[in-house]
C-alpha cells in the first residue's frame, strides 16, 4: 500500500509496479509526505484564478442574504476547486521526479536489507542443520543394537524377578519384537537425512 498526497494518486500504480519488480512477496506499506524546505513557510499557496471566480459569487450570496458570508479556513481548503493548494502543485513535474527517485532509493534499501536478512537466516539454518547432523550422527549408532540390549535387560530382569525360572521363550521373543518396532527410528533418521 502506498499513501500519496492528494493530487499524486496517479503515481501509485507505477510505484507499485517498480516495487513488485524487486519484491515478489510480502506486505509493504509506504507513505509519501511532502514538506517545504523552509519551515517558516506554510507550504500552501493561493489559487488566485479560483479565488477570483469565487469572489463575485460570495458577494452575490452576501447581498442576497443581506449579511456578510463567513468563510472558514476549511471552506477554502475543501472547496470543489481548492482556493488554497499545496505549494508543490506548481512544481508538479519536479516533485514527481523527486518522489520517483526517493522511491527507487527506498526500494533499493529494502532489497538490500532483505538480502542481508536472507543471508543471516541462511547462515543460521546452515548452523542448525550442521548441529542436527552431528546429533543424528551420534544417535544413529546408539539405535543399531537396541533390541539386543533390550532382550538382554529383559531376560536379566525376569531372571531376578522369577529367581531363575524364565517364562516361555516365545513370550519373551514377542515382547522383544514389539519393543523393536516401537524403538526403530531408522525411518526418522532416513527422513531427516533426506530433508
Amino acid at each position: 500500500r502506498i499513501k500519496l498526497p492528494s493530487g499524486l494518486s496517479h503515481l501509485e500504480e507505477s510505484l507499485k509496479k517498480s516495487l513488485r519488480a524487486r519484491c515478489e512477496r510480502g506486505k509493504v506499506d509506504g507513505t509519501v509526505t511532502l514538506a517545504t524546505e523552509d519551515s517558516g513557510q506554510s507550504g500552501l499557496v493561493i489559487n488566485k484564478v479560483a479565488l477570483e471566480r469565487y469572489a463575485p459569487v460570495v458577494r452575490q450570496v452576501a447581498e442576497t442574504l443581506g449579511q456578510p458570508v463567513q468563510l472558514t479556513f476549511g471552506d477554502l481548503v475543501n472547496s470543489r476547486e481548492p482556493i488554497l493548494s499545496s505549494a508543490w502543485v506548481s512544481l508538479k513535474e519536479t516533485v514527481e521526479g523527486l518522489i520517483d527517485e526517493a522511491f527507487k532509493q527506498a526500494v533499493e534499501a529494502l532489497a538490500a536489507m532483505r538480502r542481508e536478512e536472507g543471508q543471516a537466516l541462511a547462515r543460521d539454518l546452515r548452523e542448525r542443520s550442521a548441529l542436527l547432523r552431528s546429533h543424528i550422527a551420534a544417535i544413529a549408532p546408539l539405535t543399531e543394537d537396541l533390541p539386543k540390549h533390550y532382550a538382554r535387560k529383559l531376560r536379566d530382569h525376569l531372571a531376578r524377578l522369577t529367581e531363575g525360572a524364565l517364562p516361555m521363550e516365545e513370550r519373551i521373543a514377542q515382547e522383544i519384537v514389539m519393543f523393536a518396532e516401537r524403538c526403530d527410528v531408522s525411518e526418522e533418521l532416513a527422513r531427516f537425512t533426506t530433508h
